[in-house]
């Protein structure tokens, strides 16, 4: 990737949902990044304190149905800066698709 190029994080638990959100939000001048989210190695969960994933993606897209309240609070506490949105899934022509319930912009992105 070259300069101006972004990262993006998505989690879910889904695997159709993380190859078709990748596909929808990746291009060009993306890197696309995935985690099937919270689970017992998850460095929060663990409580380090820290996601290497989270902290090194320009933009999270955490699926509503991967994040219960504790996780989700997990990573926006440990991450305050990170740009985050918080999707919901939709199908269209059969491919699923995010849809932005909530974000929360980095102080960066004002």
């Amino acid at each position: 990737m070259g300069p101006g190029a972004r990262s993006i994080l998505v989690v879910t638990s889904s695997p159709e949902r993380r190859r078709d959100w990748a596909a929808a939000v990746g291009g060009g001048r993306t890197s696309i990044e995935t985690c099937p989210g919270p689970y017992d190695r998850c460095p929060l969960v663990a409580g380090l304190g820290s996601c290497p994933l989270v902290a090194r993606a320009d933009l999270v897209i955490y699926d509503v149905e991967a994040a219960s309240p504790r996780s989700f609070g997990l990573v926006m506490q440990a991450h305050p800066n990170a740009e985050i949105v918080l999707a919901r899934d939709r199908v269209v022509g059969g491919r699923h698709r995010p849809t932005v319930v909530l974000r929360r912009a980095s102080p960066a992105c004002g």
